[in-house]
């Protein structure tokens, strides 16, 4: 979207495109964009500029945000960030405020997803899912369901960054949040540098 564009002057348009992709989820969709180009162009600020324009408008606005690191062992590349960001937003709400966005299967997240053990969840006596590619999959189902319990009654932004290092792993979870039918209601900035993912990453 930004290409090799110069520096952030201003960069009104990238800005009211943005600002547009957002509004359209606010009528029920999901828009996902991707801000690529190379270092110093300006894709950050443009992104801040942007979650501060929508607070000023939607002051109960749900921003999360992550940062896919090159290097080192962190799990979840990207979207770590993105589920402790929403660990924090939940342990900062009214428990019975959170129990009324809980999915079926809630109690699968906590034990996929250790960013959000806060959730209060109890174990149910109901069968669930042993073998962990099962369980991975019934847990990020409970997840994509909470995210859009989530953005039913709040604006929800969600920005990643350097997301051509996001591993397999994360992609994996990202597609199963935003894939149809009925995603959340959200949208998803994704900041890039050149303009492809690594190939060993996808």
């Amino acid at each position: 979207m930004l290409g090799d564009a110069p520096p952030f002057l201003g960069r009104k348009r990238e800005l009211t495109l943005l600002s547009e992709a957002f509004e359209r989820t606010r009528h029920g969709a999901v828009s996902t964009l991707c801000l690529y180009g190379e270092p110093g162009i300006g894709k950050r600020t443009l992104v801040t500029q942007l979650a501060r324009k929508l607070r000023n408008e939607y002051p109960q606005l749900v921003h999360l945000s992550g940062r896919c690191e090159e290097e080192g062992p962190r799990a979840l590349r990207g979207m770590a960030g993105v589920l402790e960001g929403l660990g924090r937003y939940i342990a900062s709400q009214d428990e019975s405020s959170v129990v009324t966005l809980l999915p079926r299967e809630a109690e699968l997240i906590p034990r996929v997803f250790p960013m959000l053990s806060a959730l209060p969840v109890m174990r149910v006596d109901t069968h669930t899912p042993e073998e962990p590619p099962a369980l991975r999959r019934a847990a990020a189902r409970a997840l994509r369901a909470l995210i859009r319990n989530l953005s039913k009654r709040h604006p929800l932004l969600i920005v990643i960054d350097d997301v051509q290092w996001i591993d397999s792993d994360a992609l994996s979870v990202l597609e199963a949040i935003i894939r149809p039918p009925s995603p959340p209601d959200m949208l998803l900035v994704l900041l890039m540098q050149g303009n492809r993912l690594r190939p060993a990453r996808i």
